[in-house]
């Protein structure tokens, strides 16, 4: 779509849409830790999202490679 870049994009959608996509596919195993992991060392429970794997793993490790900001992949 011209006149269309990643900054257009609400960051919510770019990282809900592909973790639903992971969850419904079944291409991501899911550890047997994570009902049980904290995240931080001063949490005391598991993430209340029970999504909250997916969704970390759709996080970018990269930051956003330099070009896409013109709409160009």
């Amino acid at each position: 779509v011209p006149g269309v870049t990643v900054k257009d994009v609400k960051p919510q959608k770019c990282i809900r849409t592909p973790a639903a996509f992971l969850k419904r596919s079944g291409k991501l195993k899911v550890p047997e830790w994570v009902d049980t992991v904290k995240l931080a060392k001063h949490k005391e429970l598991a993430p209340y999202n029970e999504k909250w794997f997916y969704m970390s793993s759709c996080h970018s490790p990269a930051p956003v490679p330099p070009g896409w900001h013109r709409g160009w992949l």
